[in-house]
């Protein structure tokens, strides 16, 4: 399978809405209660127009969603987050999304 990585777009607001308040995802985050809509979006539009934040969605080549890396740069380190899609998961496929990412 390959993955093809695009920069995330306004339109996938609801995506990114999905896959951060999966069950699974709330477990394994700082914060384990769901989030809300309106705070999601509102975090999604900053970090889409944030200089200093890039949001790369991975599909496949016949356009299923597969996963997200987001790396966010500030002075002394860059941060990187990565999530799967629940039909993804148990495939070794985190790395390569972040593999990918860092190219």
């Amino acid at each position: 399978m390959q993955l093809i990585p695009r920069p995330a777009a306004p339109a996938d607001v609801r995506l990114y809405f999905d896959w951060a308040n999966d069950p699974a995802t709330r477990r394994q985050s700082f914060h384990s209660e769901p989030i809300p809509f309106e705070t999601h979006e509102r975090w999604f539009t900053n970090k889409l127009n944030d200089p200093n934040a890039l949001l790369l969605l991975f599909e496949t080549d016949a356009g299923e969603a597969v996963g997200q890396v987001r790396f966010e740069r500030s002075e002394t380190e860059t941060v990187v987050g990565v999530s799967l899609d629940a039909r993804f998961r148990g495939r070794g496929l985190a790395s390569d999304l972040i593999r990918q990412g860092c190219t």
